[in-house]
């Protein structure tokens, strides 16, 4: 979308251009970027009307800009993206009544704006760690990759927003990098009844602000993209003895039973 915020026009009027250059912000369609104006010298005057005849606003052309004619101000008739055009050409005509015309020569320059998010390699991941991991690993090996088509990496911001109780999880770096490492930040200590989640969700905020100074940070647009994660805490699995099943035979004894007592001599 087009940024906004103020534009600089500059006018002549034999044949030459007017210049508009936005900057910071947005502008909605419809909405009024500069005003071109031309003079009659005839007395008393016939009237001055105005149109876009190249470059916009016509039928052989995008329907992108529209001027007033009879003012003479230029409007916005769809949303302008810097990713995609950073300069417009257009030729204003002036008319009177009586068949005369001048043309004046526009070029709209449209600058950045921070209009995208971050985007990352994936939105959501499944993690399982041990009880016992011990703090500064790097869980799974997690990276989270982000790209942002109109912001450096180095504006990237990294920062879990909920779900990180006892704040057992960070990012390293936590800035300045198009990619990130999940940390254990403290160990878990469910023996000790500090921890009784076993179970987290983890929301992750990746902003583009890091760049911006603390005076230009509360009035700049910023963008944010996000990710979840869900980790599960297994505990130390039990000791558990092996049993192995056997097949037996049972077999059929016939005993005979002898009198463990001697007979008597006579």
């Amino acid at each position: 979308m087009i940024p906004y915020g103020y534009f600089i026009i500059y006018l002549y009027l034999g044949l030459e251009y007017l210049t508009i250059i936005f900057k910071h912000g947005f502008i909605l369609v419809m909405s009024e970027i500069g005003k071109v104006t031309a003079t009659d010298e005839d007395v008393p005057s016939t009237g001055i009307s105005y149109s876009i005849v190249a470059g916009g606003g016509t039928w052989d052309y995008s329907k992108i800009f529209w001027i007033d004619p009879e003012e003479g101000m230029v409007h916005i008739v769809a949303q302008l993206d810097y990713e995609e055009t950073q300069r417009y050409l257009l030729t204003v005509q002036a008319s009177d009544n009586e068949g005369g015309t001048t043309d004046v020569q526009v070029t709209v320059n449209v600058l950045e704006a921070n209009d995208e998010k971050p985007v990352c390699s994936a939105s959501s991941h499944l993690l399982e760690v041990p009880m016992d991991l011990t703090s500064g690993t790097n869980i799974n090996g997690l990276y989270i990759t982000c790209v942002d088509r109109d912001s450096s990496p180095r504006s990237f911001r990294y920062f879990i927003n909920s779900g990180n109780v006892n704040n057992h999880f960070t990012f390293s770096p936590s800035a300045g990098s198009g990619s990130s490492r999940l940390i254990l930040a403290s160990p878990f200590d469910y023996k000790g009844g500090l921890d009784r989640v076993w179970e987290y969700r983890l929301e992750v905020l990746i902003t583009d602000d890091n760049l911006l100074s603390m005076a230009n940070g509360s009035t700049a647009l910023v963008q944010t993209g996000s990710v979840t994660l869900t980790i599960k805490v297994i505990p130390n699995p039990t000791t558990v003895v092996p049993t192995t099943v056997r097949s037996f035979l049972h077999y059929l004894f016939t005993l005979s039973v002898v009198d463990p007592v001697p007979s008597k001599v006579m």
